[in-house]
């Protein structure tokens, strides 16, 4: 399946289809940046202890992914506070 094109969907979509109220939805996603933000920290940690270049690699790599959804909550909390006002 090709991804290129998708785009995420609006605040008025998510709020729709969750059923959540502004305030709601965005609690969620401080929630979940906050648990990111914690995984980010526990892999930043992992990378200093003597590892296999296996265990690097995938640490790197997941740690890579949490970057890009702490962007993508960051930019969606932005939205929804946008909303509220």
């Amino acid at each position: 399946m090709n991804t290129e094109n998708l785009t995420p969907p609006t605040v008025a979509e998510m709020l729709r289809v969750t059923g959540l109220n502004t305030a709601e939805f965005m609690k969620q996603v401080a929630e979940h940046i906050d648990k990111l933000e914690q995984e980010k920290r526990d892999l930043e940690l992992k990378l200093y202890d003597n590892l296999s270049l296996d265990e690097v690699k995938r640490h790197s790599e997941r740690l890579g992914a949490v970057l890009t959804l702490l962007d993508q909550k960051g930019m969606r909390w932005l939205e929804l506070s946008e909303y509220t006002d």
